[in-house]
């Protein structure tokens, strides 16, 4: 795909340069260097600095890479720690992922169904709004958007890598998603804002299959220093460019990995399910537990009690023989012995009385269960009925389900602001190298509103923002509709100007016009009475108020 041609004229307030903008434009532009003094040193471009630098990143992103695996195991529902006892765990014949309830991933779920992007836009200019969509097409950016916040909320970090290609058709600027695990972007020990360099690797396919080869890139802002090992990591060779030269060029002076974080850590973020391990492992021991026990005694055993004489020396009761004293239970399978745990089993033993073991009640299992669920929504301001209520059978509405979200929401938000940014610096970037200079916070990103815009209740809170003057086309915002759909809708220019409060249809309003007919609300006169309405007394709820339909029905029930 080649890059299209966003010429346009200068009215339109934007940088245009072929066949892309100075490198001095865009250093000042995207510019990473700190604001004061810090105490790091770039190494110089030399094979022996490089390695001692790429050893030190080498080395961070694999002990970070264990808290990134461990946060992927819980949101898929395993727990490394249910029975401490492996004689135990034999006996019932579990494995860790026999019951795995990701309950864990419902926080992050929730949360990622919910950060859904609707417009992304640069306000007055057309033309850059193009250029913006088409990147954003061309990078199949709407197919994979869900699957990245899923994964930066999972992880609690993961990247985007911006990089310009020269393909059959020209240049092609890639935005390519980047995972934590084989990436990690270092910053400056002395502004833990300002990215210094980034590390690539991964392993691969070499000569022997067993053994693949490991690759790792240093993405520096001058330049791009790739390596190889053919030993697992233990030595690091070049790895030249198809020139043979090496390190490789890079001419824009930034660091071409955005970070995307999520939770309240930084500069490297948390994974939002981080509070629910605890809480997961509860669940997996109790769901193991309680299946162990349904297999086991969820059932009734019987049992029969013979006289010693009887049982002696019968090899149908090995178990009582009182020549054989070591023939009980003996090995982990439970086979030795001729009492045998399940449905439907019958014990023999001495004594001359029948009966049955009473079935193991589960009570206490749930209610284990509902206080572990529901710790694990207050640690992660989940609402509870996310994770009991998946029909939606019992959902609170209107003011009783936003309070109930609250919590979520503020949550949500917070992660917008952080989320926001993050596609703005790359976004920015992708648009530098398309040839259009245009700041971060140039760029709108638009998310789709936390609110529903069914529901009844906002639609009458839709219309007090209305009466009190609030411009129709945010009314419209507010109630969840994006701004790609209003403007669809072909408002009026007066739909996002404001109007004339109409407070005298509210009970307030109502109030102060029993003061009398010269009161007004913030210097608003109430309307004129219909002709030959009597004259409002005081005390009394204005003509045509709710109040005073209320009376009138009162009156009229009574009499």
């Amino acid at each position: 795909m080649s890059m299209p041609d966003y010429n346009t004229s200068a009215s339109l307030g934007m940088t245009l340069n072929e066949p892309g903008p100075p490198l001095a434009d865009v250093r000042a532009q995207r510019g990473q260097a700190p604001a004061g003094q810090s105490v790091y040193k770039a190494p110089s471009i030399d094979y022996q600095d490089l390695l001692k630098v790429l050893k030190k990143a080498t080395r961070e992103l694999f002990q970070a890479r264990t808290g990134y695996e461990r946060a992927a195991e819980y949101y898929n529902g395993l727990s490394p720690e249910v029975f401490s006892d492996p004689r135990l765990r034999r006996l019932l014949g579990l494995q860790e992922d026999v019951y795995n309830l990701n309950y864990a991933a419902i926080p992050v779920n929730c949360m990622a169904q919910r950060l859904s992007i609707t417009a992304i836009t640069v306000p007055g200019n057309a033309v850059a709004t193009k250029a913006l969509q088409d990147l954003w097409t061309a990078n199949k950016m709407a197919q994979e958007a869900n699957a990245f916040i899923t994964d930066v909320l999972k992880y609690g970090d993961s990247y985007y890598q911006v990089w310009p290609v020269d393909g059959p058709n020209g240049r092609v600027v890639k935005m390519i998603p980047q995972n934590p695990m084989t990436t990690r972007v270092m910053y400056d020990p002395e502004d833990s804002r300002t990215p210094i360099y980034a590390l690539k690797s991964w392993d691969e396919p070499g000569d022997n299959p067993r053994h693949p080869d490991k690759r790792a890139d240093l993405y520096f802002p001058t330049f791009v220093a790739k390596f190889i090992s053919t030993n697992n990591g233990k030595h690091w060779d070049q790895l030249p460019e198809a020139d043979g030269s090496w390190p490789m060029d890079n001419p824009f002076g930034v660091v071409p990995f955005f970070h995307f974080r999520a939770g309240a850590a930084f500069p490297y973020g948390q994974p939002e399910h981080a509070a629910a391990y605890g809480t997961q492992d509860a669940l997996v021991k109790i769901a193991q537990t309680a299946m162990g026990v349904l297999e086991y005694v969820g059932y009734p055993a019987r049992y029969a009690l013979l006289a010693e004489s009887d049982a002696s020396g019968s090899a149908e009761f090995s178990d009582l023989d009182t020549d054989a004293p070591d023939s009980f239970l003996t090995d982990t399978d439970g086979r030795t012995s001729g009492l045998r745990q399940g449905p439907g089993e019958l014990w023999t033993m001495r004594a001359q009385s029948v009966g049955q073991f009473t079935a193991a009640p589960l009570e206490g299992y749930i209610a284990m269960w509902n206080q572990a669920v529901g710790a694990m929504s207050a640690v992660t301001a989940t609402p509870l009925r996310f994770f009991t209520d998946y029909g939606g059978e019992q959902h609170p509405s209107g003011d009783a389900l936003r309070s109930a979200d609250r919590p979520l929401h503020e949550k949500i938000k917070t992660r917008m602001l952080t989320l926001t940014a993050a596609y703005q610096d790359k976004l920015s970037f992708a648009l530098s190298l398309s040839g259009i200079t245009i700041p971060p916070d140039g760029i709108s990103i638009q998310w789709r509103s936390l609110d529903l815009a069914d529901d009844k209740d906002a639609m009458n809170n839709a219309e007090v923002k209305l009466r009190c003057g609030v411009p129709i086309y945010q009314v419209y915002l507010d109630l969840g509709y994006s701004p790609a759909e209003v403007d669809a809708w072909d408002l009026p220019p007066e739909a996002k100007h404001a109007t004339p409060p109409q407070l005298w249809a509210s009970s307030a309003a109502a109030v102060v016009l029993a003061g009398g007919e010269n009161t007004t609300v913030a210097g608003i006169k109430p309307p004129p009475a219909p002709p030959g309405a009597p004259p409002v007394k005081p005390g009394m709820p204005a003509p045509g108020s709710p109040e005073a339909a209320d009376m009138m029905k009162e009156g009229g029930n009574s009499g």
